[in-house]
């Protein structure tokens, strides 16, 4: 028996799984924020890392340091 368009039911019948027509769907930044909300934060030496990355960098932007001229002795 042939199935009228109307009547068939995409992801259902046709078994698949990436048509789910009718589905609650949030945004984008919703399924980040679920995502950062479901991981645990850092702790120890990487969560100690990564606070300070950021203002070590913007620290480095104030005060002028150059890297490549501060490595130099890496290369002697």
């Amino acid at each position: 028996m042939v199935e009228e368009a109307e009547d068939f039911k995409y992801g259902e019948y046709d078994k698949h799984h990436t048509y789910h027509e009718g589905e609650e769907k949030g945004t984008f930044w919703g399924a980040i924020a679920d995502d950062i909300v479901a991981i645990e934060p850092l702790i120890g030496f990487q969560g100690l890392i990564s606070w300070l990355f950021l203002p070590a960098i913007v620290a480095g932007m104030f005060l002028s340091v150059s890297i490549i001229s501060n490595l130099h002795w890496l290369f002697v």
